[in-house]
């Protein structure tokens, strides 16, 4: 697994991408990580945020997204 930190604001959202466009050739990836990211930078209070990426066997990508914000409550 690579990973790579990036500090929680609009400007760590287009180093996530460009981390992402540096390993990995396929478009759909970049939707899943512009929602996670911009969830983290909007509504979890955190100072950073992490991305771990894992190629898969079949051709597949594991994206593992840390931060330090708080938790999620759906209620």
């Amino acid at each position: 697994m690579i990973e790579r930190d990036f500090p929680c604001t609009p400007d760590g959202i287009v180093g996530a991408q460009s981390f992402l466009e540096e390993v990995c050739v396929s478009p759909k990836p970049a939707v899943i990580l512009d929602e996670v990211a911009s969830n983290i930078v909007r509504c979890s209070g955190a100072t950073g945020f992490s991305i771990g990426l894992s190629n898969l066997e079949g051709g597949g990508m594991e994206m593992v997204f840390t931060d330090d914000g708080a938790p999620f409550d759906p209620t």
